[in-house]
């Protein structure tokens, strides 16, 4: 099914479309994100002459894989203050199929956690991948960071030869 809107059926205070794709409009490749059913939208559009503006929310389920422990995981995606503008180009209708399509996907988490799944699980790998988890509070990041401890400065062989180097240039 596609998203046509006939500009005609749009009324100056806008056209409230609701619904559902009746089929798989996404066409992912079998490695990539798997839609778990129809795309549903709640959307008002407003003809501008050369231009419909359309507003309002996209859901849509997926089957994600997590970045860390590769398992598969579900995932509700929700825009909730989607907003398009599409040129009608002289045209009775718009197709609004391959935006929304486009758009929803580009929304979707590049690097998905299944922490972040649809079920309130937690990624079996936790944040040992991640730069700096997000439970270690700033006195203990400074604890753990070796320019901050007592002992020889790990710097000051660096600064010693910039030293020894303008002393060298300047009789």
């Amino acid at each position: 099914m596609s998203l046509n809107i006939h500009l005609d059926d749009i009324p100056v205070a806008g056209l409230h479309v609701v619904g559902e794709t009746s089929e798989d409009i996404f066409q992912l490749a079998d490695n990539d994100a798997r839609p778990l059913g129809p795309l549903h939208y709640d959307l008002r559009a407003y003809n501008f002459e050369e231009v419909v503006r359309v507003e309002g929310t996209l859901e849509a389920d997926f089957e994600l894989e997590c970045t860390r422990c590769l398992e598969h995981f579900p995932y509700h995606h929700r825009i909730e203050n989607y907003s398009a503008e599409v040129e009608t180009e002289n045209r009775p209708t718009i197709d609004l199929t391959e935006r929304i399509r486009e758009d929803i996907l580009l929304d979707l988490p590049a690097y998905p956690h299944c922490d972040a799944a649809s079920d309130d699980r937690e990624c079996s790998v936790g944040d040992r991948f991640t730069a700096r988890p997000d439970d270690i509070d700033d006195a203990e990041e400074d604890a753990s960071d070796p320019s901050s401890q007592d002992g020889p400065d790990v710097w000051s062989a660096l600064d010693q030869w910039s030293s020894n180097d303008d002393e060298k240039s300047n009789p």
